[in-house]
């Protein structure tokens, strides 16, 4: 299941996706680029996977980033 897509360039997107494979449910943050001969999206090896159970851990880390950048800049 995707939960979100955010386009970098024409020719790229990460995509933030919940997954099942072998009975096993993970989350992964991945980057997707454009294939020129099928024209479609196809993941690269760039990207994490990760348990659910880490994603409390993930968001807090990244909210902390997202601030201390924006005190950089000076947004709020």
């Amino acid at each position: 299941m995707t939960f979100s897509e955010i386009k970098i360039k024409d020719d790229s997107k990460i995509k933030i996706t919940k997954d099942t494979v072998n009975g096993i449910t993970f989350g992964q943050i991945r980057l997707w680029k454009l294939d020129i001969n099928t024209n479609s999206f196809l993941p690269t090896n760039k990207g994490i996977g990760f348990e659910l159970k880490h994603i409390n851990e993930i968001i807090y880390s990244l909210s902390l980033l997202y601030h201390s950048e924006s005190n950089i800049i000076g947004k709020t």
